[in-house]
């Protein structure tokens, strides 16, 4: 609760006249940087890259209703019709079988695919390791990112998590654009996470004349403290009821500035603070883990012309 008040608190001191759209921060260092495109990269983490080219396929599928349940035509309620699903699919008993070729670190680079529209699954698993480089491991927070030409999907655990309005952390990030997703906040050795990235040659509306290769994957490797947000202010309790709901240890932060008109703090059971611009008609998400800032919802209220 002592984090909403001062959320509340902190989003209006940071006003100014212009307001940001979306602003990705290197807000910390890392420690250590293991290059999974190298030989010794790989062999730290225990990773062996494969690759698998993805096929297009034909599938049954039934049109958005009408039906009891489905009186507005949303749902695939509706008669049979013929569509279109990429295979493997991460859920598919095929997607961990034995048609993957081994490829080595330093051949991220290759080709891959068959051209134009294509789709091309990479896959690895990462095991936390002791230490690196005389660094002990236990307790640090890791980060995977890769940039694939041309858009990605990260996949771990044969998990996407994706939220409404989410650019990348694992959902595509845009175009030869980088893919941070983090792994784990509290690392573990022996701990293996499975990752797989679907490559997709793009643009998909005007194929371009080549394939998909992986530009830059790595494991970027953070001490386990948090970079302190600036303190702006000071608490004052006007009476002892604020205890309740204030822890009395709490301070005045400010995590962000360069908006118009903000108000509406909400922590997000899934761990993230959502704020509205109402004068813009904008829905902000912040990301505490690593401070940034992007959109959530645009035309969030939007009601005329």
């Amino acid at each position: 609760m002592n984090k909403i008040f001062s959320s509340f608190l902190v989003l209006f001191i940071g006003l100014v006249s212009v307001a940001q759209e979306t602003r990705e921060l290197a807000v910390y260092r890392p420690i250590s940087v293991v290059d999974l495109k190298n030989t010794k990269g790989t062999e730290l983490v225990n990773a062996q890259w494969k690759v698998r080219e993805a096929e297009i396929k034909t599938v049954s599928f039934n049109a958005p209703g009408p039906s009891a349940t489905d009186a507005m035509l949303l749902y695939p309620t509706g008669s049979k019709i013929s569509t279109h699903n990429i295979f493997p699919n991460i859920t598919d008993i095929e997607f961990n079988d034995n048609n993957w070729k081994k490829l080595n670190a330093v051949d991220l680079e290759q080709r891959q695919g068959s051209g134009k529209l294509s789709f091309v699954w990479y896959k690895t698993s990462i095991t936390i390791p002791t230490k690196i480089n005389d660094i002990a491991i236990a307790g640090t927070t890791i980060y995977f990112e890769i940039t694939a030409d041309d858009y990605s999907e990260i996949y771990v655990n044969g998990e996407l998590n994706k939220q409404f309005g989410q650019t990348g952390a694992g959902v595509i990030s845009g175009y030869n654009t980088r893919n941070r997703l983090l792994l784990t906040t509290n690392a573990r050795p022996g701990e293996k996470f499975d990752i797989a990235v679907l490559v997709i040659n793009g643009s998909v509306g005007n194929e371009p004349d080549n394939y998909v290769w992986i530009r830059n994957a790595v494991l970027d490797i953070y001490l386990p403290t948090v970079l302190k947000n600036e303190q702006v202010g000071k608490l004052y309790k006007v009476e002892d009821a604020f205890d309740k709901i204030i822890a009395p240890t709490s301070n005045v932060e400010k995590l962000a500035d360069g908006f118009s008109f903000i108000e509406g703090p909400v922590w997000h059971p899934d761990g993230f603070l959502l704020f509205s611009d109402p004068n813009l008609n904008v829905i902000y998400r912040y990301n505490p883990v690593n401070k940034n800032i992007t959109i959530y919802q645009s035309h969030s209220g939007y009601t005329g012309t």
